[in-house]
């Protein structure tokens, strides 16, 4: 079962699940602690999720700059 949450929901929130069998309903209320979403905790998420591709994008900025500085120096001269 997955629950869609809003995203500026935090803290502890209840729900009541209700079973039936027949005739027979049973029903509980259950707690969850929902932590508050941050950019941090989003931006940790997404390096989880597909760490080979972070790699790859970090490698292809650094080579980016490193071009750009060398065409600038090749240039003064």
């Amino acid at each position: 079962m997955k629950f869609d949450v809003n995203k500026d929901v935090s803290g502890e929130q209840t729900f009541t699940i209700e079973s039936r069998l027949g005739d027979k309903i049973d029903s509980k209320e259950v707690a969850v602690e929902i932590e508050g979403s941050s950019l941090f905790s989003s931006f940790a998420n997404a390096v989880k999720s597909k760490p080979v591709l972070w790699v790859i994008g970090i490698i292809n900025a650094v080579l980016i700059v490193l071009i750009i500085y060398i065409a600038i120096r090749l240039f003064r001269r």
